[in-house]
């Protein structure tokens, strides 16, 4: 008996799936690969990363934000306190 394999792949617009071998034992294989991709117990793992580094990219995004407003901010109060007195605004 020869050894069955599966293939698929993908393009823009199709999916071509092909096979060599018996085709039975073909589907047999690639429902043996689905059993373990779905079980794969690394997944959660990097399902955590992938949660880890979505929350550092949005604590990233939020300092810079901050940090441009602070900046807006002390530019405006730079220029108002050139063209006023010279008297500091209490805050």
């Amino acid at each position: 008996m020869a050894k069955a394999t599966y293939r698929v792949r993908e393009t823009k617009d199709r999916i071509l799936a092909t096979y060599t071998g018996d085709l039975a034992n073909a589907a047999e294989k690639a429902r043996q690969d689905l059993r373990r991709e779905v079980n794969n117990p690394d997944i959660e793992h990097w399902q955590w990363l992938a949660g880890q580094a979505q929350k550092r990219l949005l604590a990233h995004d939020r300092k810079i934000d901050r940090i441009n407003t602070f900046l807006r901010i002390a530019e405006q109060e730079l220029e108002r306190q050139n063209q006023g007195d010279g008297q500091e605004v209490a805050q």
